[in-house]
């Protein structure tokens, strides 16, 4: 059984491609490090942007081990990534979210859904971690004696306003 084109797209990086004109267009990114998009004004080039500002060939974009990677080809008005203009004909890697402007276009890389987690990123479980170890712990009360007494005892619970990863939850009872 075969997927469909849609379940095919879930498992693809894309090229968010944000036209001058407010329209947008996705592009799937190849899954193979040695293949090169080609990107700029010429229908010969495999993003073709209607945008005065971007030059015929303005710019290619791989895949590396580290993300992606963009190369300005001696365009006219040059390739940014965030608000830095990068050097021509260097590559120049661009992390998940970044901008990539070519003239008045602006391109986003978007990664997999299913490669995107649910469960905490190593750097935020570290700094997560680090909080906790830094915070001192409060500990409970040691428990008082319970004597058991005819009438209903009231309860009593209480967030606690603790820095920590695990929330806290204080229960007390008080017997009348």
């Amino acid at each position: 059984m075969s997927e469909t084109p849609e379940k095919q797209e879930y498992f693809k990086d894309h090229l968010v491609v944000r036209h001058p004109d407010g329209k947008s267009d996705k592009f799937p990114v190849p899954d193979d490090e040695e293949a090169i998009v080609r990107i700029g004004r010429e229908l010969d080039n495999d993003i073709v942007l209607a945008d005065g500002r971007a030059s015929r060939y303005h710019a290619e974009i791989r895949r590396s081990p580290e993300g992606l990677q963009v190369k300005d080809l001696n365009s006219a008005n040059g390739t940014l990534i965030g608000a830095n203009r990068i050097k021509a004909d260097t590559w120049q890697t661009v992390l998940a979210g970044q901008t990539i402007q070519l003239g008045e276009t602006r391109l986003f890389w978007e990664k997999a859904a299913s490669s995107q987690s649910t469960i905490a990123m190593p750097l935020q479980k570290k700094a997560a971690a680090e909080a906790a170890a830094a915070t001192p712990v409060a500990t409970p009360p040691p428990p008082a004696l319970m004597r058991w007494e005819s009438e209903p005892a009231s309860l009593m619970v209480q967030p606690s306003m603790s820095t920590s990863v695990v929330p806290v939850l204080w229960i007390s009872i008080h017997w009348p």
